[in-house]
């Protein structure tokens, strides 16, 4: 059996080992303390989901604003709390242990700190163990955690329990690993979600490094086969909507007017009052966090696109965003002004496809990893043109 042991940072105590290590650990995620708990990709913080305070405490210490993904001790329970399809539960399970984007239920099981956890958002991460310390833990714990990297914000995770003392002790209230102590030597599990119409898998940790647009799309038409395709490639981030015409071997930029990058940022600000950004792509998620609220319980219609009545002369950013503060101040529900932008992105991709006379869009950036967008581009033109992202 693996020995495991358990000190605390500032005790003279001598260290636990064995069950006595284990419920050690228990009995500080129950005081609402915080674990760094040993994982091949580098220590990871542990605390309970349910504790607001030591939720706060933990981004206070890691310095960050971001979403935090929950951990369950099995799958049933974790059923009781998120929405889970096929596909969700075969991720769940498989040997990448991905931490999988959910929809929390209207009535969780457990007592869960949701707007601690994911502020103004519909969806939160989630995982199952992946190794036997964190599931000899979370077996005696029985409740959902929060699990985060060990690191401030910014920096690279500790990886040994010895070596990286300094960095876990400001971190952590104290510290549980396997004997002999040994340095992480495995990738970070990726972040993925599946699209609710289509369960289109996207992911938000890629295993390789990032491209340059234009290679990146260059990339998503050779994987395709399409290469002898008319294709129409958009890459889109907040630094803008990049647009080619791709035919055969050659590519032809074209000009995408209007302030793309900002189109988000600006649209949160008119709809949810974010003045400013906590983190990266928070107003696009809390978009489309408000327009899964609608689409949920509501066909989507291409006809509520904003671009209906779109005569060309103004750039289509600036033409949403007036769009959206009218309807804004006509009282118009935040949740179906969300889900009209989103229809109105959508219906723009393939109005761009037809107008360069393509047969197939190759879709990448950021902002393309956006379910209900994916979806919709599917819905609305994936009889017409080759959509691959």
């Amino acid at each position: 059996m693996t020995a495991y042991r358990f000190a605390r940072f500032g005790s003279r105590a001598a260290p636990l080992e064995g069950t006595s290590a284990i419920e050690a650990a228990v009995e500080g995620l129950a005081a609402g303390e915080i674990i760094a708990i040993q994982h091949p990709s580098g220590f990871q913080l542990l605390t309970d989901a349910a504790h607001p305070k030591a939720i706060q405490r933990l981004r206070q210490r890691k310095g960050t604003p971001l979403p935090l993904p929950l951990l369950y001790h099995e799958l049933f329970i974790l059923t009781e709390d998120l929405e889970v399809d096929a596909a969700d539960m075969l991720a769940l399970q498989s040997p990448e242990h991905p931490i999988v984007l959910l929809t929390r239920t209207a009535d969780p099981l457990s007592p869960l700190a949701f707007d601690a956890l994911a502020p103004g958002l519909s969806r939160i991460g989630a995982t199952l163990p992946g190794t036997p310390l964190l599931s000899h833990l979370m077996a005696h714990w029985q409740k959902p955690a929060v699990i985060s990297s060990a690191n401030r914000h910014g920096a690279p995770p500790a990886t040994h329990p010895q070596r990286d003392r300094t960095k876990l002790a400001p971190l952590a209230d104290a510290i549980l690993f396997e004997l002999p102590p040994q340095a992480a030597s495995g990738p970070e599990p990726p972040v993925l979600l599946h699209s609710p119409m289509n369960h289109t898998e996207i992911r938000f940790r890629p295993a390789t490094k990032a491209q340059h647009p234009l290679e990146e799309l260059r990339a998503l038409r050779q994987k395709s086969k399409l290469e002898a395709h008319n294709s129409l490639g958009l890459f889109w981030d907040d630094r803008g909507c990049l647009q080619y015409r791709m035919t055969g071997q050659a590519t032809e930029p074209l000009r995408a007017e209007g302030d793309w990058g900002g189109l988000f940022k600006k649209a949160g600000a008119i709809l949810l009052g974010l003045s400013e950004a906590h983190y990266p792509y928070e107003a696009a998620l809390r978009l489309e966090s408000a327009a899964h609220v609608y689409f949920r319980h509501n066909f989507p219609k291409r006809t509520l696109s904003f671009l209906q009545d779109w005569d060309g002369r103004t750039a289509v950013p600036e033409h949403l965003l007036n769009a959206i503060s009218e309807a804004h101040a006509q009282g118009h529900e935040s949740t179906l002004i969300a889900a009209r932008l989103h229809l109105s992105l959508a219906d723009y991709a393939g109005r761009q496809a037809e107008a360069q006379q393509a047969d197939s869009l190759l879709l990448a950036g950021r902002y393309f990893k956006n379910a209900w967008l994916l979806d919709l581009i599917c819905r609305f033109w994936g009889s017409t043109y080759a959509i691959v992202c």
